[in-house]
């Protein structure tokens, strides 16, 4: 379910008038029937509440919420939220990671600079197969991607597992840039995980 604030005004206007009423409704009746996953894309309406929601979320069951943020389009510009606030969204997030039964997870739109060039790869909604046979973790099959290992070799669930090592490490590395005010040129780019990948393989 896409729930957009735990404030009805807030979502029904980013939404559509009655909608919140309609989602909570649903999400009530499946709750406890199978698991409930809800996503929230952060913006300049409903980014200062993202602990309120969370804690909200949670009491309806749900048990997976997805935090995106609004890609630059030429219509959007007014709900594009700041790096700073980003890196505030962020932090609220880690704090109550493990405090609540939902998990909490932080999608590249909102862990990337100005939420340019959202990724797949570093929220593992997907994992590429180069012309080799090897699973990489991103789609770059030119060889500049991480590769984490061969399928003729190993097993995937091994290299899956590997594949989410890479992102904590890659977000954790994007993260402490943003903090620091280190934002070079290719940062939304595949140039910057793959320059700290190949500085960590040769370390």
């Amino acid at each position: 379910f896409s729930l957009e604030s735990h404030e009805e005004a807030i979502h029904d206007r980013l939404r559509s008038k009655g909608s919140y009423g309609r989602a909570v409704e649903a999400i009530g009746y499946f709750s406890g029937r199978v698991d409930v996953k809800a996503s929230i894309c952060l913006n300049t309406e409903n980014h200062g509440h993202v602990e309120e929601y969370i804690l909200f979320a949670d009491s309806l069951g749900i048990r997976d919420i997805r935090f995106m943020s609004v890609i630059p389009t030429p219509r959007n510009g007014h709900l594009v939220l700041t790096d700073e606030q980003r890196k505030t969204c962020c932090q609220g997030i880690d704090d109550l990671t493990g405090e609540v039964e939902a998990q909490l997870r932080i999608m590249s739109s909102l862990a990337t600079a100005a939420g340019v060039d959202f990724c797949s790869a570093l929220d593992l909604s997907g994992l590429a197969i180069n012309p080799k046979g090897e699973l990489i973790f991103c789609c770059d099959i030119g060889g500049k991607g991480a590769t984490l290992g061969s399928l003729e070799h190993e097993k995937f669930e091994y290299l899956a597992r590997r594949g989410e090592e890479v992102s904590a490490y890659l977000r954790t590395s994007r993260k402490n840039c943003l903090e620091a005010g280190r934002v070079s040129d290719g940062f939304g780019t595949c140039n910057f995980c793959n320059r700290i990948l190949r500085e960590q393989a040769t370390a």
